[in-house]
């Protein structure tokens, strides 16, 4: 399974796991799976690790795709989401992203370090 997910109730974090290959079908499923979650709210902050992903495989439109998706699901705006990314093509791709997703009502970083995303998330900004 290319997507994978955990919720931390002491953090209250909800951890995606993400690896290659994966398609925007998995992307959209994981959405509707965190806003119909009976174990968390639908705008919980979200630490989408990246460090397994092989970004040479995407598609050329996802990152519209995805914006797409997060702007289809009112219930996850006004969260925080953490990338964390290891390898350069990932870092700029999701800095691509974080740019074309500006407009939405929530707070995006990316991170190399995934303990500095899960202090980000847990911090009060």
């Amino acid at each position: 399974m290319p997507v994978r997910t955990n919720y931390d109730k002491n953090t209250d974090i909800l951890y995606v796991h993400v690896k290659s290959p994966v398609g925007i079908s998995d992307f959209q499923a994981v959405i509707t799976q965190i806003v119909n979650s009976k174990e968390h709210t639908s705008h919980v902050n979200t630490l989408w690790d990246f460090r397994h992903m092989a970004f040479v495989d995407f598609e050329p439109d996802i990152l519209q795709k995805l914006v797409q998706i997060k702007n289809e699901a009112p219930e996850r705006m006004d969260t925080k989401r953490a990338l964390v990314i290891s390898d350069d093509l990932g870092f700029g791709m999701t800095k691509m992203y974080e740019s074309m997703a500006r407009d939405l009502p929530d707070h995006i970083m990316i991170f190399r370090s995934f303990e500095n995303a899960e202090l980000w998330l847990l911090s009060d900004i």
